[in-house]
């Protein structure tokens, strides 16, 4: 018997020692950012503590009896279990070109047991109650050095921070890579919540650790027979965003993928192919932390419930409007989305031909804000313009060129503007927001804080 493997099952005969409350902090911590949310796994671990007395370890008498092989096969699955995801991997082999290396297993094993006091679950008690000896799924070289998956048995109980749809036995989920030492360090723990999506199946290694630069997902190998990688959102230039998948390849209980500069696992996306949302991977996200924790967005404090008209004698903006382009940008995203920050302010006009023009940003996880036009027309169809990202240090941030020879809706917060006619003068000024007719090389004048400045649109 290894050291790992005694440590294991000492660990699972002091389970129910229950320690005093005041050793354990009940910490919340939560926050809300904005209309949806998805869990966001992140990084974990815990010492465990074994009495000894005369040089001798010792447990408890008394302590429930726990048959990890009973359990087992009792809960293993063929497919995932709806609510104890790991449980499909508990009668599995160790997989991976590591699988047999009994010097990394061990290593492996060792780096899960120190990190439970370090997760960010642990205050939600997950490891409290660990059963069982903890079992190493997969093993393998990465681009970014070696990789693992570990899992363990854990009665979950009624906790003042913990999500569960029944107490009793489930798996838990680690997730190894290599530490700045060069060796196994879980980078991220899962257990099955109910209410936030499945938990993680894929995780990304690397980010520099070890002296490699190298990231690279692992996607567990679940039975699903076609699975696929994207690497980034795309913003095509029609409005809206997408994401194209590319298939990976499952050899020996997972699929490798090298990850391109930039590409996290809050960038990245897995799904089941052909991918929708209902068929989405979670990827295990470690310390990467909350993808909506910079605020991207132009105006965030310039909420106005009459919006921004951008020329003289127009009707009035309506919630409905502002509800309907929220919708319609919503709609033409991509829906592989932890969070969605919608606009707090629009501007809105009415163009020659009788269309209504309503324009404001939208921003999706941590990417840049975009600035969108949904587009009614008097026989109420619509569509979603883009304008891509604003120009942030400009004194025009928002140009929008409107389809079909309407013109150019421009914003800029504060500011008054004013078009060019082709004799040379200028249009009364509008404040925030102006219509401006489609003339070649529109000139728009816009004075701000004292200053003014021309810009030429196109």
């Amino acid at each position: 018997m290894t050291e790992t493997e005694l440590h294991s099952r000492l660990t699972a005969s002091v389970a129910d020692v229950e320690p005093p409350n005041d050793l354990i902090d009940r910490v919340r911590a939560g926050g809300s950012k904005r209309l949806r949310r998805q869990r966001i796994s992140a990084v974990a671990t815990v010492a465990v503590a074994v009495l000894a007395i005369g040089g001798v370890l010792t447990a408890g008498v008394g302590l429930e009896r726990f048959d990890s092989q009973a359990d087992a096969a009792a809960n293993a699955r063929t497919t995932i279990a709806t609510d104890d995801p790991y449980a499909y991997f508990l009668n599995k082999p160790t997989k991976g070109d590591l699988a047999n290396d009994a010097k990394y297993l061990d290593e492996v094993l060792r780096a899960w047991h120190k990190s439970h006091g370090r997760s960010a679950n642990k205050d939600r008690g997950i490891f409290d109650h660990l059963k069982g000896e903890a079992h190493v799924v997969w093993a393998g070289n990465t681009p970014a050095g070696r990789a693992a998956m570990v899992i363990q048995r854990a009665e979950l109980r009624h906790h003042d921070n913990i999500q569960l749809s029944r107490e009793g036995l489930f798996t838990l989920a680690g997730f190894v890579g290599m530490g700045a030492d060069g060796k196994a360090t879980v980078v991220d723990d899962a257990y099955p919540a109910p209410g936030v999506g499945a938990p993680p199946m894929a995780f990304v290694v690397g980010s520099g650790r070890g002296g490699v630069d190298q990231k690279a997902l692992v996607v567990l190998d679940t039975g699903t027979p076609k699975v696929g990688v994207s690497m980034q959102r795309e913003y095509p230039a029609t409005g809206g965003s997408t994401r194209t998948y590319q298939s990976v390849t499952f050899q020996g209980g997972a699929a490798v993928v090298p990850l391109a500069p930039g590409a996290t696992a809050l960038s990245i996306r897995v799904s089941r192919l052909p991918a929708n949302e209902a068929g989405r991977i979670a990827v295990a996200a470690g310390p990467a932390g909350n993808p909506a924790s910079v605020e991207q967005r132009l105006w965030v404090d310039a909420a106005d419930e009459h919006g921004w008209p951008a020329a003289p004698g127009l009707t009035e903006f309506t919630q409905a409007e502002r509800e309907a382009f929220a919708a319609a940008v919503q709609k033409a995203s991509d829906p592989a989305t932890f969070v969605s920050a919608f606009s707090m302010w629009h501007a809105y006009a009415t163009t020659p031909n009788g269309d209504r023009v309503v324009v404001g940003e939208f921003a999706l996880d941590g990417d840049p804000t975009r600035v969108f036009a949904h587009i009614t027309s008097p026989g109420g169809r619509s569509k979603v313009v883009g304008a891509g990202i604003p120009w942030r240090n400009d004194p025009l941030p928002v140009r929008v060129q409107l389809p079909e020879g309407q013109g150019w809706l421009v914003a800029g917060r504060g500011a008054e503007l004013s078009f060019q006619h082709k004799d040379g003068t200028w249009s009364s000024p509008m404040t925030n927001a102006l219509l401006v007719p489609a003339t070649p090389g529109a000139k728009v004048r816009v004075q701000l804080a004292g200053q003014q400045q021309v810009v030429t649109l196109g």
